[in-house]
C-alpha cells in the first residue's frame, strides 16, 4: 500500500469533506507519526506536521495507559484538541493522568490550553504576558512609520523588560 498517496488523499478530503474530516485527520497524523509519509508529500507546513504528530503521540500515550478512555476522548473531541494537548505535552512532559484530566475538562480547547500553561509553565503570569509585550515593543521601537513619542515609549518598555530576561 502506498501510504504517501493514502495520506495525500485523506489530507485533500480533510479540506473538501467536513463530514469525514475528523477521521481523515487521524489517518494523516498516524501515517506521519509512523514516518510512512512526509510533510512534503502532503504539501503542508512543518509546523502543522509537528502538531499532527504531537496529537497522535499523546493519543498513543493515553491509549497505552487506558485504551477505553483514549477511545472515548477520540470520539468526544476533535483532533485539534489532541494537537494542542500534544504540543503542550511535548513541551512540559506532564503525566498522562494530567493530560487525561485536562482533556476531560468541560473547557473549550483554547481555555484548556490556558489552563495547562497556568498549571505547568513555571514562569509567573506577568512574565509570560510581558514577553509578548516585549516582542511588540521591539517592533514598534524600530518602526520608522510610528510617531517619535510612540517609538520612545516602546524603546523604554523594551529596556525595562530586558532587565528581567
Amino acid at each position: 500500500m502506498n501510504w504517501s498517496q493514502t495520506a495525500i488523499n485523506a489530507w485533500t478530503n480533510v479540506q473538501d469533506d467536513m463530514y469525514h474530516a475528523r477521521r481523515n485527520e487521524w489517518l494523516v497524523a498516524m501515517i506521519l507519526a509512523k514516518k510512512t509519509a512526509t510533510w512534503r508529500d502532503l504539501a503542508i507546513e512543518q509546523d502543522l506536521r509537528d502538531k499532527l504528530v504531537a496529537g497522535w503521540v499523546i493519543y498513543t500515550a493515553i491509549r497505552a495507559q487506558d485504551a477505553r478512555t483514549a477511545r472515548f476522548l477520540r470520539r468526544q473531541y476533535g483532533y485539534r484538541r489532541f494537537m494542542e494537548m500534544g504540543r503542550l505535552w511535548t513541551r512540559w512532559e506532564f503525566t498522562v493522568d494530567d493530560a487525561i484530566d485536562h482533556m476531560q475538562s468541560d473547557l473549550s480547547t483554547r481555555a484548556m490550553v490556558m489552563q495547562i500553561i497556568d498549571a505547568h509553565d513555571p514562569r509567573p503570569e506577568w512574565r509570560r504576558k510581558a514577553e509578548g509585550i516585549y516582542k511588540w515593543a521591539v517592533v514598534i521601537s524600530s518602526s520608522f512609520d510610528a510617531p517619535e513619542d510612540v517609538r520612545k515609549w516602546a524603546a523604554e518598555g523594551r529596556r525595562l523588560m530586558e532587565r528581567y530576561q
